[in-house]
């Protein structure tokens, strides 16, 4: 009497059926997101703040604004000109540069390419350090509802109003998401000194 073989799958091909699956699956869930939902770079990014512990210069996957450009074909506006960040309640003036990376943040505070300008319809991102460079979000959990934070660029200033603060996740999709008014986002490294949150403040613009 002949026992019946019983036919083994290599584990390999299980594997490989496995990051098919997942490769497939990613495809599917991205076409189904809204046209304005934030999505992640395929570019490694910089993390604002990573250098704060102990001068690390780690790198992390970030999430960009709704029609970023990805990867190598990722170019950034032009943002603000000579643009400055004045906040009266914490005796802050200080440059706005393009970019959230460590480059740029080591020269002020950083404007997410991509995300609104000072007044413009939609989020404006502002990143920056709280112990180094300069440190000029060290103070920022001290912000209230109600303060003003105003962008001085060309002729004119374009103020902001300070609507609440929070505590996120490093990877919060609702840092960089779009607005269909004029909002500006602030945020940093929390605490002081570790990459393991952000410290997130929403503004509004003032008619």
């Amino acid at each position: 009497m002949h026992r019946r073989r019983t036919r083994v799958v290599p584990v390999a091909l299980w594997a490989l059926a496995v990051v098919v699956g997942v490769v497939i699956g990613a495809v599917v869930v991205q076409r189904l997101l809204p046209e304005d939902a934030p999505r992640r770079s395929s570019a490694v990014v910089p993390v604002p703040g990573d250098d704060e512990t102990g001068g690390r210069a780690e790198t992390a996957e970030v999430l960009l604004p709704a029609g970023t450009p990805a990867g190598d074909e990722a170019v950034p506006s032009a943002g603000p000109p000579d643009a400055r960040l004045r906040v009266d309640a914490l005796d802050l003036d200080v440059p706005v540069v393009e970019g959230v990376d460590l480059g740029s943040l080591s020269h002020g505070v950083g404007h997410w390419p991509g995300t609104a300008g000072p007044g413009e319809a939609g989020n404006m991102v502002i990143a920056g350090h709280r112990t180094t460079h300069g440190a000029p979000f060290r103070r920022l959990d001290e912000l209230a509802v109600g303060d003003e934070v105003t962008i001085g660029v060309a002729d004119r200033d374009v103020v902001y109003r300070v609507t609440g603060t929070e505590i996120v996740d490093p990877d919060d999709v609702e840092v960089a998401r779009p607005t269909d008014d004029a909002t500006a986002t602030l945020f940093a490294c929390h605490p002081p000194g570790s990459a393991r949150q952000r410290l997130v403040v929403r503004l509004v613009h003032t008619a």
